[in-house]
């Protein structure tokens, strides 16, 4: 079993890296990133260059990997909007060249269940499926791209269907490994605003791995989203992962954030606060009929293992 690896050193890379490394089947890992990798291991062939890079269409027809995982992304927001698109869209569609012209078997990606929107008219009931329509207005850059990925992702299914294509879409991921603006807010201190209670839905590294894993083993093409089977409040997230709480008013929130991210003192805008403002809950249905698929961990455990990391 050979694997090339988009995006290898980030949170769900090195996890991933990890479970493969224990396969007794795994003859090759192809690594690539601009940042080394965290795992060095004789069977892993690293290559530091951006997915964007025309090198990357010579590196795997060179190895011809039986799949191809791409989880190589911007996950800030970022000053400069052009390299956030070629990153993600550009590179993006490097990658998926790439396994056309060599014919990869099986291709892996990943988006995210915020692609349906969070918008005010989501109820805290509401549990999104594949077939829910995905809704790019008023959303984050990172979040505009990954609808964009998808499109992509949709034709070259329908034009390669000799290849085994599966996008996931995962909720909001903590773990060991991940490091994102939000698990970074989220590490001293949870935040809510004072006039906004969502229910917030979170899933473990541990479990995003073991579904990629099986992917990696047993190819199923589709889109699945990925999430545990449960929620917690807003202003109850602390109480689970024992953290100190605070509410801050929205419009003061929005002022100081926009006004850090102008002057480069901030990584997102007031753009981000839809995450604490609206509820979006995904259903994991569709991957525990497939897989079968179920969540070790609940929303609660997630934050329990999150704080005692963190803590």
């Amino acid at each position: 079993m050979k694997v090339a690896i988009t995006g290898i050193s980030g949170g769900i890379g090195t996890g991933l890296t990890k479970k493969l490394l224990s396969d007794p089947d795994l003859e090759k890992i192809i690594g690539i990133d601009i940042r080394p990798p965290k795992i060095h291991h004789p069977k892993i062939e690293f290559h530091n260059l951006c997915v964007s890079s025309p090198q990357l269409r010579e590196i795997i027809p060179d190895e011809r990997p039986d799949t191809l995982v791409h989880l190589a992304w911007m996950v800030s927001q970022n000053h400069n909007q052009k390299k956030e698109y070629r990153t993600d869209v550009l590179g993006s569609q490097n990658v998926l060249k790439a396994c056309s012209e060599v014919g990869v078997r099986n291709a892996i990606v990943t988006s995210t269940g915020k692609v349906y929107g969070m918008r005010v008219t989501n109820s805290h009931i509401d549990r999104f499926t594949e077939e829910s329509p995905l809704v790019a207005e008023k959303q984050l850059t990172y979040v505009k791209h990954k609808i964009l990925l998808e499109q992509m992702c949709a034709d070259f299914a329908q034009q390669h269907p000799e290849t085994s294509l599966t996008v996931f879409r995962p909720c909001t991921v903590l773990g060991e490994h991940i490091d994102t603006p939000i698990t970074r807010s989220m590490k001293n201190k949870i935040t809510s605003l004072m006039d906004y209670n969502p229910e917030r839905q979170f899933v473990d590294e541990e479990d995003v791995v073991a579904t990629i894993y099986m992917a990696i083993t047993q190819p199923r093409p589709g889109v699945f989203n990925i999430a545990s089977d449960t929620t917690v409040p807003q202003r109850k997230l602390h109480q689970h992962a024992n953290k100190p709480h605070r509410e801050i008013l929205s419009w003061m929130a929005e002022v100081v954030l926009d006004a850090g991210f102008k002057l480069h003192l901030s990584k997102i805008n007031s753009q981000a606060l839809s995450y604490l403002k609206h509820s979006i809950v995904i259903s994991n249905g569709k991957l525990k009929r497939e897989f079968p698929y179920k969540p070790k961990f609940t929303t609660e455990q997630v934050l329990e293992r999150f704080g005692e990391l963190t803590n």
